[in-house]
């Protein structure tokens, strides 16, 4: 019988549906994130981070060289010891943010 099995199923999807419902927040400042404009951390899924701190957090640990999680954990690679970092095209637009979000409030 395949009996035993089936709890394990409906357990698993109030999770889901909680996490449909929830508003995403960043992990620091804790404010609300828009459904696309937020940066995920593709190691850990509970670290989400809003702009703003994501700026912060590379400004903190130096644009030039490895930056890593803004959560200031060096989270680890699915299967792998080598941390998460940002490639500097990803750096760059999330610096750049702060320009384009002056303009549209200008116009």
């Amino acid at each position: 019988s395949t009996g035993g099995l089936e709890p394990v199923h409906p357990a698993s999807l109030p999770d889901s549906s909680l996490a449909a419902s929830a508003p995403l927040c960043c992990t620091l400042c804790h404010e609300r994130l828009e459904d696309t404009h937020f940066v995920q951390c593709p190691s850990v899924p509970s670290h989400k981070f809003c702009f703003p701190c994501s700026r912060q957090s590379i400004k903190q640990q130096g644009a030039s060289g490895e930056v890593y999680c803004p959560s200031g954990e060096k989270c680890p690679l699915v299967g792998s010891n080598v941390p998460w970092a940002f490639m500097q095209g990803e750096i760059a637009t999330i610096l750049a943010g702060d320009v384009k979000v002056k303009k549209e409030r200008d116009s």
